[in-house]
């Protein structure tokens, strides 16, 4: 059995994969656990592994390419449509819309079924989670227009 040590100035296999536009982090976790990751030839068996993009790396025998940078998309969210990946009932979301004009990408946030208005994906879970926590001490202005639907 070939042995394979983490990169120890790489990132988290799982992180490099989805930034790579693979898949999430959790289906790369799912694709570990079923065999299908490779590092310089060997098997990965665990999700705590560091890369670089220096290293041999495959999923199913394709080599994965370099991991993408760090961006971010505006998209103007039309009203009923549900801000996740997969919605269990079977309403149309976001990405759905999106899939042929973007990457992977995640949420900035996930506004409320009824929201119109700016959204911003990215590619970068980090990015994406420092955006949406208040304790990272972002500026996040907003600009509201409300409107009276009664008459």
């Amino acid at each position: 059995m070939q042995t394979h040590t983490t990169a120890p100035d790489g990132e988290r296999i799982a992180k490099y994969l989805a930034r790579a536009g693979v898949a999430s982090r959790r289906e790369v976790e799912r694709m570990i656990a079923q065999g299908i990751v490779t590092v310089d030839g060997t098997v990965l068996t665990t999700p705590a592994f560091k890369v670089t993009s220096a290293m041999d790396i495959r999923v199913d025998g394709t080599r994965v390419g370099k991991a993408d940078r760090a961006r971010v998309w505006r998209y103007h969210q039309p009203d009923n449509l549900v801000t996740t990946h997969a919605d269990p009932q079977g309403r149309r979301t976001v990405f759905q819309a999106l899939e042929s004009q973007l990457p992977l990408a995640i949420s900035v946030g996930r506004p409320p079924l009824t929201t119109e208005g700016l959204l911003l994906t990215t590619n970068d879970g980090g990015l994406a989670r420092t955006l949406e926590v208040t304790s990272t001490g972002s500026d996040r202005p907003y600009r509201l227009r409300a409107i009276d639907l009664v008459n």
